[in-house]
């Protein structure tokens, strides 16, 4: 695999130095966000003019745009919502074909598993599926991640299985979704939804799995939890990392607090080259 730095936790970083603090870790790959949080440089109706810009700065820095991250749910009750989101995605892939982007992750939504059933479902399927016909005519893969729906608390937060974490959802998602369509392998995150080793979740996407983030988080108090960075938190890192032996695509670190993210970056990137 090749490390690169995810995309989440730099939200509140300017892009020159998300790229500066990437090179100085000695990677070449980052997550560019594009229209995911109102502070990524990156967002629907950028000009031309600015997207080469955008390519101009990553060459000098010499890193590689090849990946990007989108925010959307496609699980949520209004099937409107579902539609409108999916026109949102449609212009946000536009973007990343002139950016010269390979591959985007993206979400199925966080609502909770129980929940999304019947019409929902098949709203859900059809956005999904739809995204990665339109994706796949520009010539760049979607990559969905397995992330459960989360709730702050003053404590942390509170993670629950949604359709890419609970594994009867997963498997009928495997059959109804195009084969076009990869998997973002988060490990940390399905083990705060299902509070089980990720490993099974794993064995069900593997031969579909062309995009993953690593991060860890610590136990705060009964169902909380607090994201950390690699091998500081309840991941046991060498089952992790064993159970991807043929994994070979970009592997980025997720640091998510953002208060000192660049030395959780370089701390996990430290920890993550002992097995690399």
């Amino acid at each position: 695999m090749t490390l690169g730095n995810a995309a989440w936790g730099f939200r509140e970083t300017p892009l020159e130095q998300q790229l500066t603090v990437t090179r100085d870790m000695g990677l070449s790959l980052i997550e560019l966000g594009i229209g995911g949080v109102p502070k990524d440089r990156i967002q629907v109706g950028i000009s031309d003019a600015d997207i080469d810009a955008v390519k101009k700065l990553f060459a000098s820095n010499s890193i590689q745009l090849q990946y990007a991250s989108v925010g959307n749910d496609f699980s949520g009750a209004d099937e409107k919502n579902s539609y409108a989101g999916l026109e949102t995605m449609k212009q946000k892939i536009d973007i990343a074909h002139k950016l010269g982007v390979k591959g985007i992750r993206i979400f199925a939504g966080f609502s909770a598993a129980k929940d999304v059933t019947g019409k929902r479902w098949d709203t859900m399927i059809d956005c999904l599926n739809s995204a990665a016909a339109y994706a796949k005519r520009a010539g760049i893969f979607l990559a969905i991640e397995t992330h459960g729906g989360v709730r702050k608390t003053e404590r942390g937060f509170i993670h629950s299985p949604s359709v890419t974490t609970d594994i009867p959802s997963l498997k009928r998602l495997m059959n109804e979704l195009t084969p076009e369509l990869a998997f973002n392998y988060d490990p940390a995150n399905i083990w705060a939804a299902n509070r089980k080793p990720p490993e099974e979740v794993l064995s069900v996407i593997y031969d579909r799995t062309k995009y993953i983030h690593l991060k860890d988080y610590r136990i705060v108090e009964a169902d909380v939890v607090w994201p950390v960075g690699c091998g500081e938190g309840v991941l046991d890192w060498d089952v992790v990392i064993k159970s991807l032996n043929r994994y070979t695509g970009p592997a980025f670190i997720e640091y998510e607090p953002t208060e000192d993210v660049v030395d959780g970056c370089r701390r996990s990137a430290a920890f993550l080259k002992k097995y690399l």
